[in-house]
C-alpha cells in the first residue's frame, strides 16, 4: 500500500484523497513513469503477455455535462482506480485485470453522468446503481461492479472518500447476475461433434507438418530479406485451409497453422485460451518412465491471482506434444533471424511459442501473441464444424437438463455449431474420464492416453498434484476431478438406470427392484445420484462385460480382465448387459475354434476353452433362467 493518501479539507471537497504528483506507476526498474494527474497511465510494467499498456481516461461522459461535473467525475475515476491498484491489495493487478475494471468504471460513469451525477454519487445511490445493472444484457456487469463496490466497502470512506451502500445492493446485484449465470456456463461439445473436431484437428495438423520443412526454409528466406516464389506445396496447404490472402498466403498459412496447434493444445490440456497465448516458447517436458513417455506443458496461469503471473503445469498427449514442436519450429525462425538470445531455452515468457511473428519489417515482438488469433479460430469454425442434429440436443440435454436449450437460436437444429475455445476445457472435463461416457470408438481412441495420464497424475495426493494442484484453486485438475461425479452418473443413467436392454447382475437386480425405483431418493432421483457420486458412495466404470458399481478398488487380479470370479460369484457390483456378453461369448468362441485347429492339446486351447465355458455357465446361470 502507498501511504500517500490525505485528509479532506475546507478548500477541497470532502472526497478528495490522491494528489496530482503521486506516483500511480512505475517501470520495471522502480522509475516513476505516471503521475495521477496525468492523463493516460503507462501500466507496460504490469502487462502479461499480449495485455494493455496504458490506461486512458477519456471518453467517459456524455455531451452537454458542466465543466465542475466533468473535472469531478474524472478525478473520481482515476482515485477508484489508484485505490483498486494500491490500497485494495499488497500486489498491482496485472494490466489486463485493471483495463477490465477501467472499463467498468467508465461505462458506469457515462450512466451516471446522464443523470447529472458524478461517479461517486452515481456509486452511493442504490436506485442508480439497480438502475444500471437492470438494463438489458448487464448481468454480467453488474457482478463485476459488484466486485468492485465490494473492495471499495472494505477499504472504507476515511479511505476513499465514497460511503458505499453495500448492504442494500449485495443481494440484488447477485439475483440480477444469477439471472445469466444458468446461461453462461459453456457447453459441453456433444461427442459426435467433438470427436469429428478433434479428428479433423490431427489430419490437419499431418498436413502442417508435411510442409513443416519447406515452410521453414521459406520463412528462414524472408527473414534474411530473400524474395523467394511460393513453393507449390505451401499453396496446395493454404488452400486446405482455406486461406483467403492471396498476396499474403504464406502469413496467412503460418497464422492458421499456429492457431491449428493452440486449438489441439488446448483440446489435451483444458488449459484457458490466454494461458495457450502466453506460453513460453521453451514449455514442452519430457519424461521416460516404464518404457512410456509422459509429456507435461509448462507455463504461467493469471486466473483469480489478481491478473498476476503464477507457474502452472499441465499434463498432455503425445499429439499436443507434436503441435507444441510444430510452433517452435515456426516461431523459432522468427525469434532465430531476429537476433534473439537464448531463444531455445526461455521459460519466463520473454520469448512466446506463439509469438507475433509478422513476415514484415517491424511487425515482430518476441513478447506479445498473434493480435488476429480469434480470427484464425472463427476461420476454422466455419470450416470444419458440422451443423447440429436432434441426438447433439438430446446430448445437452443429459448433460444439463435444467437449461432450456430450445429457447437458445444458436443451438437450433441445422445450425453450426456454435464454437468457442472456451467449450474445449469443460468437454475434456467431462470426458477424460474412465465412467464410460464415451461411447463412441474414436473418440476413446482419442482420448485413451490423457485419460490414462490425468488419472495417474492428478490423483489425490500424487507428487505432481502436491507441486502444481493442491496450491492452485483453479488448475484444470480441479474441474477435471469435480466432473467425475457428474460423468460418472451420465454413463450411469444411461447404461444402466434407463438402458434399452434387460440388465442383469448384483446391482443391476438392485436399481430394478421396487423399493429403490419407489424411493424419491434413490439412484433414479438425479441430484441425489450426483451427490452419491460426488461424495464416494457410489461409483461406475464401464467393463467389458457391461459395468462395475463398486466404490472399492478392483480385486480382482491382472488375469482375469474379463472379470469372470465376478460374474460367476453374481457380485453385488455387478452389471451384465447382455448383448455385450453375446458379443464376447462370439469372440471367444472364434478364439477357441482357431486354437482347436491348430493344437487341441496344447495349453493355449485349454485356458481358452475353459474360459468359454466359464461364459457359457454364466450366461446360462443369470440371463436364460429370468428371461424364459
Amino acid at each position: 500500500m502507498n501511504n500517500t493518501l490525505i485528509a479532506p479539507t475546507a478548500e477541497r471537497p470532502d472526497w478528495y484523497r490522491v494528489e496530482d504528483d503521486t506516483v500511480v506507476t512505475r517501470d520495471t526498474s522502480g522509475n516513476t513513469v505516471s503521475l495521477f494527474g496525468d492523463d493516460t497511465w503507462d501500466i507496460r510494467a504490469y502487462a502479461v503477455g499480449p495485455r494493455s499498456t496504458h490506461l486512458y481516461f477519456r471518453s467517459h461522459l456524455p455531451d452537454g455535462v458542466s465543466r465542475a461535473l466533468s473535472e469531478a467525475t474524472t478525478r473520481q475515476w482515476k482515485q477508484v482506480m489508484y485505490f483498486l491498484m494500491h490500497e485494495a491489495t499488497d500486489i498491482v493487478p496485472a494490466s489486463g485485470t485493471l483495463q477490465a475494471r477501467s472499463i467498468n468504471l467508465r461505462e458506469f460513469t457515462f450512466f451516471a453522468a446522464t443523470r447529472q451525477l458524478t461517479l461517486y454519487e452515481g456509486l452511493s445511490n442504490v436506485a442508480v446503481v439497480l438502475d444500471y445493472a437492470a438494463q438489458a444484457g448487464m448481468e454480467t456487469k453488474a457482478q463485476r461492479l459488484h466486485s468492485i463496490l465490494a473492495k471499495l466497502h472494505r477499504l472504507g470512506v476515511g479511505t476513499t472518500g465514497l460511503r458505499v451502500p453495500l448492504a442494500q445492493l449485495h443481494k440484488p446485484l447477485f439475483e440480477r447476475w444469477a439471472q445469466h449465470a444458468g446461461y453462461s456456463q459453456y457447453p459441453v461439445i456433444p461427442t459426435r461433434i467433438y470427436q469429428h473436431f478433434l479428428s479433423t484437428c490431427q489430419h490437419d495438423l499431418g498436413i502442417a507438418a508435411g510442409v513443416a520443412d519447406v515452410l521453414s526454409d521459406y520463412l528462414a528466406g524472408v527473414y534474411a530479406g530473400e524474395r523467394p516464389g511460393v513453393p507449390s506445396e505451401l499453396v496446395r496447404a493454404a488452400a486446405h485451409f482455406r486461406c483467403q490472402e492471396r498476396r499474403h498466403v504464406v502469413t496467412a498459412l503460418v497464422a492458421s497453422i499456429s492457431a491449428l496447434c493452440q486449438l489441439v493444445i488446448l483440446s489435451f490440456t483444458g488449459m484457458r485460451a490466454a494461458e495457450a497465448e502466453n506460453l513460453p516458447y521453451d514449455c514442452l517436458s519430457e519424461t521416460r518412465l516404464d518404457g512410456v513417455t509422459h509429456y507435461t506443458i509448462e507455463g504461467v496461469t493469471t486466473k483469480l491471482s489478481g491478473g498476476r503471473p503464477r507457474r502452472a503445469c499441465w499434463v498432455t498427449s503425445p499429439l499436443a506434444a507434436r503441435a507444441v514442436r510444430l510452433a517452435q519450429r515456426l516461431s523459432g525462425e522468427a525469434h532465430r533471424a531476429h537476433g534473439a538470445q537464448d531463444y531455445a531455452e526461455s521459460t519466463d515468457g520473454s520469448h512466446l511459442l506463439f509469438c507475433r511473428m509478422s513476415l514484415r519489417k517491424g511487425g515482430y515482438v518476441a513478447n506479445r501473441a498473434a493480435s488476429t488469433v480469434h480470427m484464425q479460430i472463427e476461420a476454422f469454425r466455419e470450416r470444419v464444424f458440422p451443423t447440429i442434429m436432434a441426438e447433439d440436443i438430446a446430448e445437452l440435454k443429459r448433460v444439463d437438463m435444467h437449461r432450456a436449450w430450445e429457447d437458445e437460436p444458436k443451438y437450433a437444429l441445422g445450425q453450426q455449431w456454435p464454437f468457442t475455445r472456451h467449450q474445449l476445457r469443460r468437454s475434456l472435463a467431462l470426458y477424460a474420464h474412465r465412467s464410460g461416457l464415451v461411447t463412441l470408438p474414436t473418440l476413446k481412441r482419442q482420448l485413451q492416453h490423457l485419460t490414462q495420464e490425468m488419472s495417474t497424475y492428478y490423483a489425490r495426493g500424487s507428487a505432481f498434484a502436491k507441486s502444481f494442484i493442491d496450491t492452485d484453486r483453479t488448475h484444470f485438475a480441479k474441474e477435471w476431478a469435480e466432473t467425475q461425479g457428474l460423468s460418472e452418473y451420465l454413463a450411469y443413467a444411461e447404461q444402466v438406470l434407463f438402458s434399452d436392454e434387460r440388465l442383469f447382475g448384483g446391482h443391476a437386480a438392485w436399481t430394478q427392484s421396487r423399493a429403490v425405483q419407489a424411493s424419491p431418493v434413490s439412484v433414479y432421483s438425479r441430484e441425489q445420484t450426483i451427490r452419491m457420486f460426488e461424495k464416494g458412495e457410489l461409483a461406475y466404470r464401464e467393463t467389458v462385460l457391461g459395468g462395475c458399481a463398486s466404490v472399492e478398488p478392483c480385486k480382482s487380479t491382472p488375469l482375469d480382465w474379463m472379470r469372470l470370479d465376478c460374474l460367476e460369484s453374481d457380485c453385488r457390483n455387478l452389471v451384465v448387459v447382455p448383448s455385450k456378453l453375446l458379443r464376447v461369448i462370439k469372440v471367444q468362441q472364434a478364439t477357441v475354434g482357431k486354437l482347436r485347429a491348430v493344437d487341441e492339446a496344447s495349453v493355449e486351447y485349454r485356458i481358452e476353452a475353459q474360459t468359454l465355458q466359464r461364459l457359457l455357465d454364466a450366461q446360462q446361470k443369470l440371463i436364460k433362467p429370468e428371461a424364459t
